[in-house]
């Protein structure tokens, strides 16, 4: 649907590429292991070679993306035995006839060469053709993949062509401006061709990721595998991503793992989304969790289903990755805005920095249990859990979620916050009375407490 949209931005003339500078060697890499399990179904060989570790390149990730997709399915598809090898390198414009008369003098080449069926050389022009078919592999590609193909590459002021031998192989090349200064990454014509092979794909590489434990988590709650490690390597650029296949799943690591956002399919085997949203949003441990559904349903039932069960965003698919990740931020930053509102008012209303209920009634009762235990001098985090009924690990967590503050600084800072009350509205107190008011047993540390929070001292606000 994507690439149909693509077409008529091209012939509108719309379609316009958005140049990144970036390593097409790693880029190629990622892309390539995509297509694992297919290569692997058909016990073929996918090989990327470089006669540099990095190569520097200006092109659009999603339209090089497209490319890849369109040539490599199409290699996989008419190769039945042998290997698909991809070759990068930079070119002069003498090196190929197509180049000839370009207006650059150097190009970043991506040869993709397989051992399949061939192509008869009468075709060999056609297949760039829009709609067209070979009659004999009539429903099995040469769609709008490969025309589709060359839209992109053009758009680049690229150029891309065929060679092939009937029985023995196709070799696709395309070509992208090498914009880039040629002295900044000298071709080393000595170096030995360096063969990249793709790991043989595994569960456990999917689970494992490195931490950064400043970032936000994301969980990725969708069935299917291609869309699901699609949106992951979009996101783990900014984010921790955690992966589920199946409401089930997610509902398990959602539990576990508390991430600061969930991404969900709403069509998965098992338990949907709608129902993953509905069984999250109504549990106090993970109520907070923004919650964004994706689904091709776009119908107004469904999208109400949706909204309905507790879900903050609804998004229709096909998206755009890129209004994904503003959605995303945007909630985040949303719920950081709430925290901060929270930590900045003298006084607590739960209805004000809460989105549902259940988050409101868990922070109603959560005061009530702090306002009871601040004048003890003895109330602790530990008595204040019990109080809540709530594990250490849980109750932190949702603490920190909801306000961005531990269970030890919540305390702390909420009984600042009465002293701050009970000294604006009370006059011809003591400071010494109000410490002990507040559970403070030194009246001192008290004073010091309260001007490391609000940049005066108690003295200053009774005056």
């Amino acid at each position: 649907v994507e690439q149909l949209l693509d077409v008529r931005k091209a012939e509108s003339g719309k379609l316009s590429p958005k140049l990144k500078s970036e390593d097409i060697v790693s880029f190629t890499k990622n892309e390539v292991s995509h297509f694992t399990y297919a290569v692997k179904k058909k016990g073929l060989e996918l090989k990327v070679k470089s006669k540099l570790e990095k190569i520097m390149a200006y092109f659009d990730p999603g339209m090089i993306s497209k490319v890849y997709f369109n040539v490599i399915s199409n290699a996989i598809k008419f190769t039945d035995k042998g290997e698909i090898e991809i070759n990068i390198e930079r070119v002069d414009n003498n090196s190929f006839e197509i180049l000839k008369n370009a207006p650059f003098n150097s190009f970043v080449m991506v040869k993709i060469q397989d051992t399949g069926r061939g192509i008869p050389k009468e075709l060999e022009l056609r297949i760039f053709e829009r709609f067209y078919q070979d009659q004999s592999n009539k429903g099995k590609g040469y769609g709008i993949g490969l025309s589709h193909s060359k839209e992109l590459i053009d758009a680049h002021n690229g150029f891309i062509e065929v060679e092939s031998t009937l029985l023995a192989g196709t070799t696709i090349r395309f070509f992208l401006p090498d914009t880039e200064l040629s002295d900044k990454l000298p071709i080393d014509i000595a170096a030995s061709t360096e063969d990249i092979y793709i790991d043989e794909y595994s569960e456990k590489d999917v689970e494992e990721f490195t931490v950064d434990k400043t970032a936000k988590t994301i969980l990725v709650v969708e069935d299917n595998i291609d869309m699901r490690k699609f949106i992951k390597s979009e996101l783990k650029a900014v984010f921790n991503v955690i992966e589920a296949s199946d409401g089930l799943e997610g509902l398990a690591k959602a539990e576990a793992n508390i991430p600061d956002l969930i991404v969900s399919d709403v069509m998965m085997p098992n338990m949907d989304g709608i129902e993953l949203c509905k069984k999250l949003k109504s549990n106090i441990k993970t109520s907070h969790i923004p919650f964004i559904l994706l689904t091709a349903k776009v119908d107004l039932e469904t999208k109400y289903e949706g909204i309905e069960t507790g879900a903050d965003d609804y998004i229709p698919k096909p998206f755009e990755m890129e209004y994904l990740l503003m959605r995303i931020k945007n909630l985040l930053h949303s719920r950081e805005q709430l925290r901060r509102k929270f930590q900045n008012s003298t006084v607590l209303e739960p209805s004000a920095v809460t989105v549902t209920s259940i988050d409101e009634k868990f922070l109603s009762s959560l005061m009530e249990a702090i306002n009871s235990g601040i004048p003890d001098s003895d109330f602790s985090v530990g008595l204040l859990e019990s109080a809540m009924d709530m594990s250490h690990a849980n109750f932190y967590r949702k603490v920190k979620s909801i306000t961005g503050q531990s269970g030890q600084e919540l305390l702390q800072n909420m009984r600042m916050k009465r002293a701050y009350q009970v000294l604006s509205e009370k006059k011809g107190l003591r400071i010494s009375e109000v410490a002990y008011m507040v559970g403070f047993t030194n009246p001192k540390y008290f004073s010091k407490c309260f001007k490391e929070m609000y940049g005066f001292a108690p003295s200053e606000l009774i005056k």
